[in-house]
């Protein structure tokens, strides 16, 4: 199905280093911002995340990450 409408709660949180910090983001995407993404196509979306305890010149890998995700809900677009 089309979607039209994604909402979740972002957390993301580093392993490694427990004095870096990443804000909790909500993520509201409504149809108007949207549109309508059908099915098996995607989006790419860059977020600017605030984050605590992290100097320019650090680098983070990806396995040093835990993300979660919660709250999801979608609305289908039903034309």
């Amino acid at each position: 199905k089309a979607i039209c409408e994604y909402h979740s709660v972002v957390r993301i949180a580093c392993k490694d280093d427990e004095k870096i910090e990443f804000a909790k983001m909500t993520m509201d995407f409504d149809k108007e911002f949207l549109g309508t993404i059908e099915n098996e196509r995607a989006v790419l979306l860059h977020l600017n995340i605030p984050t605590r305890g992290l100097r320019e010149d650090m680098a983070i890998r990806l396995s040093s990450l835990v993300v979660k995700v919660d709250d999801t809900r979608v609305t289908y677009d039903e034309q």
